[in-house]
């Protein structure tokens, strides 16, 4: 009984090394009184009586701030020591901790015997010579994080003695709560198998924890063709640099597919861009695309839309346009032959503007959708399906000149004097590109898009026939803007964002990730993620 009775005591009272500072935030938001905390975290697999354990909060020197009464902290528990207006701590007690700003400041937790010390120094350079835990003035900081973030170790428990290692920010704190895990998930090796005559689709796909963590949260890989989603699987917590193989068989039903999409959506995975990959399938009939919009005419002219088609069009299709509102004027197009066409109510009207536009490529839709000035959406369907689709907002200074699609798949306005190119290929500007090193450059961060101002994403490669896709979340992941979707580009140039969205709305002022992602000629995928800021 006595021996029982002493191992008991060996557990709760001799093992304080599993106790670490998990999370701690310092500087809350607005003034710091009544909204500071700290969390503590039993790593270990057994319980640990805290009674007479100490906080010290280390500025110029180490001050205690809090004694721990009598409490059994659990193997695997959290225990939060906070201040007045935290809600679900444990123990409340003023803290006091410094902000950091001018030098190294630290917070430590000492064992009740005082014979261990688990002790987080933050900022930089350390002036007053804060010792870590070897007892030494401490070399290795964590990040000073901005007012509202915690400094969390990027995985619950792990202690290396490094906290320019261990701690992250953490936008998102979570007092008395697990640390989220910044696991980064990739695609990794994916085999496709298509068969074009019986349309059916093989799919295998290896995801990867490409991180050292122990991935605690699930996701899904969402399989689409042609932007409309195909299947969603279940992707599992997968553990340090493990990796699980995905597989996909399916009879495809409508048209010849033109480009399979895979994206897999992981919580907290902190590099989003490599979870993209894409294919685009080959002799894929190459159909319509829209080219060019004329929404504002000069007065007494007529709307019209010019078509580009990529030379094998199948014949006798039914195509139509329809605007926001749902209303559509429908065609047929039984022209083969690579070109533009136009595509307008009143084919004799647009002849006395453009009367050296071939008539032969003119297409009458009796039930023309009328343009709205002020801004609309304009879609080209081929039967039931979406092929094509652009958002415009107008703009009254701009009336009888034409909205272009260039060759970086941007729209913007028509930039020669006769203010429309039907029938031709669009115009293009001179650009003197800037000098820079390496593959990408942005130019125009911050910008203001309401006033007119727009970003730059240059690129410049070794070799024309990139592939790129390039698409602009906000800091929730939710997708704002599609610059390129599978383009083909010239080996240097430029991507344009006017600030919108995709529905051609303004998303509104803050910091915006931008994923690039382009492959070249043997296959070889290249990406990056860069950031730009909206100021309003």
């Amino acid at each position: 009984m006595n021996f029982r009775i002493l191992l008991f005591l060996f557990c709760i009272n001799v093992l304080p090394a599993q106790i670490v500072i998990n999370e701690v935030l310092y500087d809350p938001v607005g003034t710091d009184t009544g909204k500071e905390w700290i969390e503590l975290y039993n790593s270990g697999d057994s319980d640990v009586n805290l009674q007479g354990a100490e906080i010290l909060r280390g500025g110029a020197e180490y001050t205690s701030v809090f004694t721990f009464p009598y409490f059994l902290l659990r193997a695997g528990r959290y225990l939060c020591l906070a201040e007045a207006q935290i809600p679900n701590a444990i123990f409340w007690t003023e803290l006091g901790f410094q902000n950091g700003g001018d030098g190294t400041d630290g917070i430590r937790y000492v064992s009740p015997d005082g014979s261990y010390t688990d002790t987080v120094l933050y900022d930089e350079p350390n002036h007053n010579l804060l010792p870590d835990d070897s007892g030494l003035p401490g070399t290795s900081f964590a990040t000073d994080v901005p007012s509202g973030f915690s400094l969390a170790r990027r995985a619950n428990g792990l202690d290396t003695n490094n906290p320019a290692e261990d701690f992250i920010p953490e936008p998102n704190p979570t007092p008395g709560l697990p640390n989220r895990v910044y696991c980064d998930y990739r695609i990794g090796q994916t085999e496709l198998n298509f068969d074009a005559d019986t349309m059916h689709l093989e799919l295998s796909v290896w995801i990867i924890n490409d991180t050292d963590l122990n991935a605690e949260q699930s996701g899904r890989l969402e399989i689409r063709i042609d932007e409309e989603l195909l299947q969603s699987l279940d992707l599992p917590g997968l553990a340090a640099r493990d990796s699980v193989l995905l597989s996909h068989s399916q009879i495809l039903a409508g048209a010849y597919p033109q480009v399979l999409y895979l994206e897999a959506f992981v919580p907290d995975d902190p590099s989003s861009e490599n979870n993209i990959w894409s294919h685009q399938f080959s002799g894929s009939p190459v159909e319509l695309t829209l080219s060019e919009v004329m929404y504002n005419p000069a007065p007494g002219q007529s709307e019209w839309i010019e078509l580009k088609s990529g030379g094998a069009a199948p014949i006798a299709r039914n195509y139509s346009i329809q605007d926001a509102a749902g209303n559509q004027g429908s065609f047929d197009f039984t022209a083969p032959e690579a070109g533009y066409y136009i595509v307008c109510s009143n084919p004799d009207l647009f002849l006395s503007q453009y009367a050296d536009f071939p008539p032969g490529k003119l297409i009458q839709i009796s039930n023309w959708p009328a343009l709205n000035n002020e801004g609309d959406s304009i879609f080209l369907l081929d039967e039931d399906a979406v092929v094509d689709s652009t958002v415009y907002v107008g703009q009254s200074s701009k009336q009888g000149i034409s909205l272009e699609r260039d060759a970086y798949g941007q729209w913007r306005y028509c930039l020669t004097s006769l203010g429309a190119t039907p029938g031709q290929v669009n115009s293009q500007a001179e650009e003197n590109y800037p000098s820079f090193e390496g593959k990408l450059h942005l130019e125009g961060s911050p910008f203001k898009p309401r006033l007119g101002e727009e970003l730059r994403i240059y690129y410049q490669f070794a070799e024309a026939g990139h592939k790129v896709n390039c698409k602009i979340f906000d800091l929730a992941g939710r997708k704002k803007r599609v610059l390129a979707n599978n383009v083909i580009l010239e080996a240097n140039g430029y991507l344009i964002w006017d600030g919108k969205s995709d529905k051609g709305k303004y998303p509104g002022k803050g910091l915006y990730i931008i994923l690039w992602e382009s492959q070249n000629g043997s296959g070889k995928v290249w990406r990056r993620q860069l950031t730009a800021v909206i100021a309003e």
